[in-house]
């Protein structure tokens, strides 16, 4: 089966196997989802072109349905190698902000999710993530998407039980760990053992462009960062001839809640100007990155402290 997606707009179309009608035109029936109003259609596309590989919906009540207006839209197929569908992602801290967004833009693609928080005042948070996410079940058969799981990362003990707990959730160790929430050693260390060999596994901690700017008073911070890139170049290499591969994110200044926090509106102004962009980092601006490492189109990309920060860093 051959899966593509892609995002127009609030529509999302997950296009599902080729077949070849009495007209000689490749057509393939197709589910989608419109984000903003929830509505889901499914039909038929055809590929008229096979030089560009473009599909044209035919179904102007499936365009009016979905938020496409009443002419035909065009979706490109070239982001086939994106998709991880029924793989499981691990997410630490994914009850907000970055975590958050990465769990969406996973579940997106079709992975399977753990939601890890570790207080208790997280929980509806991770709960309402995993409702949200289980209401767009439209890529599988099976119904379960993602399940919340408290866990301290920095407790060894209980970041074993959020690895057995995926495995015995979905009947597979995992494919893809995200470490967003610190515990970065002992999250990785278990990775290490546990995510599937073979092609496919993915492991991406969470760094700071701090370790670049070097910025006066966060001494200590670009410091445990620097650990966490150092660790994940490190077992990359490490994990030579595994098929897993191991990489960071390194976010600048990104709009979240924890953020904001204790920060005046002048201070915020200020931070945001330092960027040649002259705004803050959204949390999509870091998911997205995520996403593409997690899937097959990041299967070359190894080893690599990546700098998400308009240049701020």
């Amino acid at each position: 089966m051959k899966w593509d997606y892609e995002h127009f707009g609030d529509l999302m179309v997950f296009n599902t196997t080729y077949r070849t009608n009495k007209y000689g035109m490749i057509c393939a029936p197709f589910v989608g989802k419109n984000h903003h109003n929830n509505n889901v259609m499914f039909g038929m596309g055809f590929v008229l072109d096979e030089k560009t590989s473009s599909f044209i919906w035919l179904f102007e009540s499936f365009m009016r349905s979905m938020g496409g207006g009443r002419h035909p839209i065009t979706i490109m197929t070239d982001q086939a190698s994106s998709i991880a569908v029924d793989r499981v992602a691990i997410i630490t801290g994914a009850s907000r902000g970055i975590g958050r967004g990465v769990a969406l833009h996973l579940a997106s693609i079709g992975a399977k999710l753990v939601i890890n928080y570790t207080s208790p005042s997280s929980k509806t948070h991770a709960d309402q993530l995993v409702s949200q996410i289980n209401s767009l079940s439209i890529s599988s058969i099976t119904t379960l998407r993602a399940i919340a799981v408290q866990a301290d990362v920095s407790d060894e003990t209980q970041v074993k039980a959020l690895f057995n707990t995926a495995e015995q959730t979905f009947y597979t160790q995992p494919h893809i760990v995200v470490t967003s929430a610190g515990g970065t050693f002992l999250c990785i260390k278990e990775a290490d053992n546990r995510v599937k060999r073979g092609g496919g596994g993915r492991i991406v901690t969470v760094s700071s462009s701090v370790v670049g700017s070097l910025k006066q008073k966060y001494g200590a911070y670009a410091a445990s960062k620097a650990a966490v890139e150092a660790m994940t170049t490190i077992l990359a290499k490490e994990l030579k001839g595994s098929g897993i591969t191991v990489n960071a994110v390194a976010p600048g200044p990104v709009a979240t809640e924890m953020f904001f926090e204790g920060k005046s509106e002048e201070m915020v102004k200020k931070i945001a100007d330092e960027c040649p962009l002259k705004r803050l980092g959204k949390v999509e601006d870091v998911a997205s990155l995520v996403r593409f490492l997690g899937s097959d189109a990041g299967g070359w990309v190894n080893g690599q402290i990546i700098r998400v920060n308009g240049g701020y860093a």
